[in-house]
């Protein structure tokens, strides 16, 4: 009968499996994948994590290591926490979890945002380096929080703010503008998502040494208490004076990044040149054509400044949300106190997306408010920025950015 005919033939194959299990292998397999689709194997991310941990942190031997990671990129994380232990550090992991995050936002009492973050101080007197990987799942999930309330929070964390100012070690953010390519991001700024994830991968496998030699043409230029002039065919034009801080490289080695003040940091992929300004110099108007706030696209948002003082914002589409923002903030989180310039030659705009990124080659970002990540001394409650594209950059009589491209000499 067919029933034993088939137990026949499943005998003959439990006897051959012990003796030539290649041979049932070679019988078996093809019906195995052609019954079950299979899956591409995982990128291996110990390379990467290996350059992060030994070479852009510099983990030593007893270092507490505090890394923040996300459900979306535990892959990436699990290769971090191995490569934290094999270098002698002691990993303490923090997860991400921005959905929580939102229902408590929304749901505590009032009073209790307002509480002073002791948690996040403990944890940062703790650590000796800080490796953030985390990724955004939802571009969107804050957007509809409530102003007032994040402003509880914001100004609750000024005193974690001013610590940074002052905290000895070393920090790697691992993701620029968006974190690390989710497909939920890449479709929020009209991007493939392979190509962003491609692109991203690419600009942080750029030699360290190459990006500290553009940065230090653009130091050579941008000098402390140097007169800046920003303009762009959008409209913007805005004059601003360096502040007399010293600059900072972030060439992907962030104990090279240590002006002995705060912590030592670098942000991958790298490539910023980044100074803080004297925001009371700020004269003119900045215009972008887009931006993403919270996951909200934002078109034709323009600004303009008299003594540093943002006298006008405007914004079409999303510009509630921006002006709800500024409304709630104070006034030092409305100045422009941080330039920086993207010098990342592998990190480009990605054709029939708006997504700008740091260090992207060429593309300037004006920071306003808080500046103590860059050295400067405003430690104002919010942050807010904007890159832009296709803009022309001088200090003095230099040109150092024409109409978006970097200037070599």
């Amino acid at each position: 009968t067919a029933c034993s005919t088939v137990e026949s033939q499943t005998a003959d194959l439990v006897e051959t499996a012990a003796s030539e299990p290649e041979e049932v292998m070679e019988v078996i397999a093809p019906a195995m994948i052609a019954e079950k689709k299979v899956k591409p194997l995982p990128m291996d991310y110990t390379p990467i994590a290996q350059r992060v941990v030994t070479e852009a942190a510099g983990v030593q031997p007893g270092d507490t290591v505090v890394l923040t990671v996300s459900r979306e990129e535990l892959e990436i994380a699990d290769a971090l926490v191995e490569q934290v232990w094999i270098a002698g550090g002691q990993p303490v992991v923090i997860l991400d979890t921005p959905m929580a995050d939102r229902s408590g936002l929304m749901n505590a009492p009032m009073e209790m945002l307002s509480q002073s973050p002791k948690g996040q101080i403990a944890i940062l007197e703790m650590g000796d380096v800080f490796i953030d990987a985390s990724a955004i799942s939802d571009p969107g999930i804050f957007a509809d929080v409530p102003e007032e309330r994040l402003n509880l929070v914001r100004e609750a964390s000024r005193e974690l703010s001013v610590m940074f100012a002052t905290k000895q070690g070393r920090s790697v953010d691992l993701g620029q503008a968006g974190g690390i390519p989710t497909k939920a991001y890449a479709k929020s700024r009209g991007a493939d998502y392979q190509t962003m994830r491609a692109n991203f991968f690419d600009a942080l496998a750029v030699p360290p040494e190459a990006l500290a030699a553009a940065g230090a043409a653009v130091q050579s230029k941008a000098l402390p208490g140097s007169s800046m002039r920003l303009t762009s065919p959008l409209g913007t034009d805005l004059t601003f004076t360096l502040a007399d801080d010293e600059t900072r490289l972030s060439a992907g080695i962030a104990a090279e990044n240590d002006t002995g003040e705060g912590l030592s940091t670098t942000f991958l992929p790298a490539g910023d040149f980044y100074a803080c300004v004297d925001p009371s110099s700020v004269y003119g108007t900045l215009v972008q054509s887009s931006l993403s706030f919270r996951g909200v696209p934002v078109t034709n948002i323009s600004m303009t400044y008299t003594d540093g003082m943002m006298t006008e914002m405007s914004a079409e589409a999303g510009g509630e949300l921006v002006s709800a923002y500024f409304d709630e903030v104070d006034d030092a989180s409305k100045m422009l106190t941080v330039i920086n310039l993207g010098l990342n030659p592998a990190s480009q705009p990605i054709d029939g997306s708006d997504y700008l990124s740091w260090e992207m080659s060429g593309i300037v970002t004006a920071a306003l408010g808080n500046a103590i990540w860059a050295g400067g001394g405003s430690d104002a409650e919010g942050f807010f920025a904007v890159h832009l594209d296709g803009t022309t950059l001088s200090a003095s009589d230099a040109i150092i950015v024409a109409d978006g491209a970097l200037v070599a000499d």
